[in-house]
């Protein structure tokens, strides 16, 4: 049974037990005693130790405690006071290191780093070449030096490396950046060496400012060696890049300070815009959670989740200003709180959709008693919370702690029966198909015919009690073919769908319709058809040429020989902006303002001799037999051409 010490190597913890404490104190004192007159001396003991530390971590592997053996082998690698000139302070045991002729070869793999004591700008080539073994860096440089001036990936290889290679900071790393053995020979070799370079560099530029301010002479020793001319040219420009990126950084960190406030008051506002539309919206929420407490704490979570960020935001832009620093706690405690914050909303969230996972339909009336008549009217009741400003959304509107749903949506269809026809169902979601059945049959909708006309209520109310639960109206109305709906404005806007006729052209929006008309293939609405199928016939003849600068379609079309005509076809507005002109033999198309979609232009005449246009246009030439044509387009047109010429000129712009 041994005493066991605990112990700090290389700033790593151990547990060591009493022969390999005392076996490992001796090794260290032989080696402070030995480097004690070194230059590097606290330098060199100390990567010592954190090699040494690094050796005990590989043999330990899953075991508590450091024994004699661990230290025997970390001794074989790292070599006995004996292999590098030191007088031993204990007695080698039989069993110790293998002898000098059996003596156990231990070389690590060769690693690539950034060498900071022959660094141009980053230490990435003098890195590259100690681990290829190059002498000279210079070659390397040069290398990435021709590949970037050559327009090949130079300068973003060589920026990526210095980003991803670490620096050789200890004498550890630069032993494994040549592939030396890592063992106290070459660590104290290493750095007495940094100790005598640094020493001599001191030394050539005190000769070199005495140069320069005294005699006014300069000494370049082999400066008209090719070699010196490379390497200044080499340290000047990595000299001129690197005061570059000094420069950016300069530029830049005041940069991201300017979008970091920024971005701070932009996550400012939306806060308090949070947390106004929270205030706002509050009491619909009791319409949406099942309970209170779920309400409070998700408007709790949004503020969280919004305002942490917030407050991060801003103690990076103080961190950047006056380099205050918040303790790791604060930030994790923060982070952590708002983790919390954002599970937990996305709890609620979760619960809250099974609220909405089945919906329901259910038939509540049909009307189909109405009058015989051509056309049948709806109408909107008029609307009692018309002046009522809490609207949360387009579809709901909060009216004396009541939720009130404008949720209603009208579908024209084709009647089988040759009578009109309005059918009435209500709609709802749940997290059963009990609850959205219960939910839908609870809406409560009025419709009121009169005669020819019906009068539909804008709105419908929830019972006290109910959640929202995506509930609202459908309204089918089959209309008879040969027979016409009409719509007031109001309606218009809840239309949701209309079995429209294919073959006809249609409003873009359907409120641009009041009265629409049943046909053999669905509807159409013939007061806009007739508006926007003017036409108007131009009184032109003998030209042979044209010249557009419009950007209406437009047909042209060979004639009878004799025969002109022009064609305008399209809304009053397009007619009224689309302007011809003739001048001799050739006629000009051009336009004042947008046209509708809708317009077009028919030209009809017995040879075309040229044809030029100067906007994007879609062009259709057709019918034409004759010996030479000439046509100049601009550059996105559209051209289809059925045509029998002997000689076409095309050109294109």
């Amino acid at each position: 049974m041994n005493k066991v010490f605990n112990i700090n190597l290389g700033g790593y913890p151990f547990t060591i037990d009493e022969d390999a404490y005392e076996h490992l104190s001796s090794y260290l004192k032989t080696i402070h005693r030995h480097f004690r007159d070194s230059d590097g001396y606290e330098e060199i003991t100390g990567d010592i130790e954190a090699r040494l530390a690094e050796l005990f971590q590989e043999s330990l592997d899953n075991r508590p405690i450091v024994t004699l053996k661990d230290v025997r082998n970390a001794i074989a690698i790292m070599g006995t006071p004996e292999d590098f000139g030191a007088e031993a302070a204990f007695d080698a045991d039989e069993d110790e290191a293998p002898k000098t002729g059996a003596k156990t070869k231990y070389r690590t793999g060769k690693r690539l780093f950034r060498n900071p004591d022959d660094e141009v700008i980053g230490g990435v080539c003098s890195g590259i070449a100690a681990y290829f073994g190059i002498p000279d860096p210079l070659w390397v440089r040069l290398l990435f030096v021709l590949i970037a001036i050559s327009g090949g990936v130079g300068i973003p290889a060589y920026l990526i490396l210095w980003a991803i290679l670490p620096k050789a900071e200890s004498a550890s790393d630069r032993l494994s950046m040549r592939g030396e053995p890592i063992n106290v020979s070459n660590i104290g070799k290493i750095i007495e060496g940094e100790m005598e370079h640094l020493s001599t560099k001191v030394s050539e530029l005190g000769d070199e400012l005495s140069s320069k301010f005294g005699s006014k002479k300069k000494s370049y020793g082999k400066a008209g060696d090719v070699r010196g001319v490379l390497a200044q040219g080499i340290a000047f420009l990595g000299s001129l890049i690197r005061g570059l990126i000094e420069l950016l950084q300069k530029i830049i960190r005041p940069i991201f300070v300017i979008v970091g406030i920024a971005l701070l008051i932009a996550l400012a506002v939306l806060w308090v815009a949070s947390l106004i539309g929270l205030s706002y919206g509050s009491p619909f929420l009791d319409f949406l959670f099942p309970q209170t407490i779920m309400s409070v704490l998700s408007v709790t979570n949004i503020l969280v989740i919004i305002g942490i960020p917030l407050v991060s935001l801003f103690m990076l832009v103080m961190r950047l200003l006056f380099h205050t620093r918040i303790s790791r706690a604060w930030r994790t405690g923060l982070w952590v709180f708002w983790s919390v914050n954002v599970a937990s909303f996305f709890f609620l969230g979760s619960i809250l959709a099974r609220d909405f996972t089945t919906g329901r339909e259910m038939p509540q009336q049909t009307f189909g008693d109405f009058p015989e008549t051509e056309t049948l009217s709806l109408e909107m009741m008029e609307n009692p919370y018309a002046d009522n400003w809490y609207f949360l959304g387009e579809p709901l509107q909060f009216v004396d702690h009541q939720l009130v749903s404008y949720d209603i949506r009208l579908t024209i269809e084709r009647s089988e029966t040759g009578q009109f026809e309005l059918v009435q169902s209500h709609y709802s979601r749940g997290r059963t198909t009990e609850d959205a059945t219960r939910l839908a049959e609870a809406v409560q909708y009025r419709i009121d015919p009169q005669g020819a006309k019906v009068l539909l209520s804008p709105h419908f109310q929830l019972p006290a009690g109910n959640r929202w639960r995506a509930q609202h109206v459908d309204l089918i109305l089959r209309v008879p073919e040969g027979k016409s709906v009409s719509l007031s404005r109001e309606v218009s806007d809840k239309l949701y769908d209309i079995e429209l006729d294919e073959n006809q052209k249609h409003p873009w929006w359907y409120s641009e319709c009041k009265t629409w008309t049943m046909g053999p293939d669905g509807m159409y609405c013939p007061e806009w058809i007739e508006k926007n199928n003017q036409e108007k016939q131009l009184s032109v003849k003998d030209f042979s040429k044209l010249h557009i600068k419009s950007t209406v379609p437009v047909k042209v079309r060979q004639a009878e020989p004799g025969q002109f005509s022009v064609r305008i076809k399209g809304k009053q507005d397009d007619l009224d902006k689309l302007l011809v002109v003739q001048v001799g033999s050739t006629l000009d198309l051009s336009q004042e303002g947008s046209l509708s979609s809708s317009a077009s232009v028919e030209i009809d005449l017995p040879m075309l001799e040229s044809l030029t246009v100067e906007e994007d246009v879609v062009l259709e030439l057709s019918g034409f037999q004759q010996a030479q044509m000439e046509l100049a387009l601009a550059g996105n047109s559209e051209v289809k051409a059925h045509l029998e010429v002997d000689q076409l000129v095309l050109r294109q712009s």
